[in-house]
């Protein structure tokens, strides 16, 4: 059995890329089921999660490693860095979210993994474990927050007072036999590292923060980023340039003003601040694979990201991309198409209206149907 205090040690010695490291206890979750389940209960997490009281149960019983788990390396990675005004943007251009520009997550994964061959050679041993990140089935933000290396503020999000929001989290479950010399107990997050300030509730572009750590993930724009739905116009008229995934929350913050840009520029998964709007309309699935498949947008249906790059273009006013729309009409998907009936109106109404007037009485989706019947009435 080993000391938590020589693992920390030699792991934050000799493993580079881990901004924030330590060691925790297999601690009862329990405490921490109430909020999750009575978020299910008040339909603030959405439908297409398919999660459930039972789901929950599962994941805050640490799913399938209850039996050998015997304690938890926690590790944070952060990725704030000067690259949003390092480059000439293009007219339509669709901004990519901080922590999106590059692979924190599978770079923050390789660094566990780093850990474990590192400590078996040192000390000698064989460790069984499973290194997560960005991990929804098990409750990672609650683990961070009772080991104090974040803690949870009003907007959900984890905040460090060294580096503020900007860093991604990981964790790795093991079988080591680990002394801990103090006691642990799970206490809920009670905001106190935000003071008085409810930046992050007041800017909240949809008003997805209800109160202090209630999230209403159906009106979040990162959680509509990633899927494929028809929104209504008061998201859209908000949306903004945005290609993928939302930060208002974090870029208010007090904690997160006036950081240093230090974060490691690695290369996994990067794909920059932004990308053209019209290389999205009309990119081949090769090149989508080759700009996207090892960053978390390749992960996501690219129909959901066509939807947002339509999204901003309409925002935007951006006239070069009409033509490029005007061709989405006959997309196979209707939600594509609601979605280019909404930007080409954005961008031309009365241009929209003629060609719209022609399509409404081909159009078979009530959805897209709907979309037109908006724009020719008003």
């Amino acid at each position: 059995m080993f000391d938590a205090s020589k693992i920390i040690r030699i792991v934050k010695e000799n493993i580079e890329g881990l901004d924030a490291f330590t060691v925790i206890p297999v601690v009862d979750l329990k405490k921490a089921l109430t909020n999750t389940i009575t978020r299910i209960e008040k339909g603030l997490i959405p439908d297409i999660y398919h999660w459930s009281k039972e789901k929950t149960e599962f994941a805050y019983g640490y799913k399938n490693y209850k039996k050998w788990v015997k304690s938890i390396f926690l590790a944070a990675k952060y990725y704030y860095t000067d690259e949003n005004n390092s480059s000439k943007k293009p007219e339509c251009f669709g901004k990519i979210a901080k922590y999106t520009q590059r692979n924190n997550y599978q770079y923050l994964i390789n660094r566990l993994r780093e850990t474990v061959s590192f400590l078996e050679k040192r000390l000698n041993i064989k460790i069984k474990y499973k290194a997560l990140s960005n991990y929804t089935s098990i409750p990672e933000k609650v683990l961070f927050n009772f080991s104090g290396l974040g803690k949870i503020g009003r907007n959900s999000v984890l905040i460090n007072p060294d580096f503020g929001s900007y860093f991604v989290i990981g964790e790795l479950l093991t079988d080591l036999e680990i002394n801990f010399y103090q006691n642990y107990d799970l206490s809920p997050p009670d905001f106190s590292i935000c003071g008085n300030c409810t930046r992050c509730i007041e800017k909240c572009p949809t008003s997805a923060i209800i109160e202090s750590g209630v999230l209403d993930v159906n009106r979040c724009i990162q959680f509509i980023s990633e899927n494929l739905i028809l929104v209504d116009d008061k998201i859209r008229e908000v949306w903004g340039n945005r290609l993928y995934g939302c930060s208002t929350c974090l870029d208010v913050c007090p904690y997160n003003q006036n950081l240093k840009p230090i974060a490691e520029k690695h290369q996994i998964g990067f794909v920059g601040n932004g990308y053209d709007l019209i290389d999205i309309l009309t990119m081949k699935e090769k090149d989508w694979d080759r700009a996207f498949s090892d960053n978390q947008i390749g992960t996501r249906d690219r129909l959901a990201i066509i939807k947002n790059a339509i999204l901003a273009i309409g925002n935007l006013n951006c006239t070069k991309a009409k033509n490029y729309l005007y061709t989405l009409l006959t997309h196979e998907n209707e939600t594509i198409r609601a979605y280019t009936v909404w930007a080409l109106a954005k961008i031309d109404k009365e241009d929209a209206q003629i060609y719209l007037s022609k399509l409404y009485k081909r159009e078979t989706s009530k959805i897209v149907k709907k979309e037109i019947k908006k724009v020719l009435e008003n």
